[in-house]
């Protein structure tokens, strides 16, 4: 969710709580986000009882530690082999690399493109590594997993 207020999360949340018993995340975009909305976002999910967050572009350090120190999941959208390294060395417990086909992000390449970048480059990761595919229309939708 990006720049939405603390009360619309908490509809959503309460919505897919209702939906299912099944653990969910809930995806905030810190980088578009003003840090005190950002705050009061991350302050709801924790009321609400969200122990899953997904972020996606800039790895912002200070946020995913107060995630982690809460003891929640941080799973870390990235677009680069030095994104899924900042990721890891901030904490991520898991991290998503998501090339073009979500969209012309920072022109970043092709998921398989990005996976070849990120093995290649010597990239130390210690936990899996996802590639999301197939977001235009989610019929063809899966996931792969490598690991260094």
């Amino acid at each position: 969710m990006v720049s939405e207020s603390p009360e619309l999360i908490a509809s959503e949340v309460k919505a897919m709580q209702a939906a299912t018993d099944r653990p969910f995340a809930v995806n905030l975009i810190p980088t578009a986000t003003d840090t005190a909305l950002l705050d009061a976002q991350i302050n709801q999910c924790f009321e609400l009882g969200i122990t899953a967050f997904s972020f996606f572009w800039d790895v912002l350090p200070d946020v995913v530690a107060r995630i982690k120190n809460e003891g929640a999941l941080v799973l870390h959208q990235v677009g680069t082999a030095q994104q899924v390294q900042r990721a890891e060395d901030a904490g991520a417990d898991v991290t998503i690399a998501q090339g073009t086909e979500a969209g012309d992000l920072e022109a970043m390449p092709n998921n398989a493109g990005l996976i070849r970048n990120v093995v290649s480059a010597g990239t130390r990761i210690k936990q899996m590594v996802t590639e999301a595919v197939a977001c235009f229309d989610g019929g063809s939708a899966s996931s792969k997993s490598v690991e260094t």
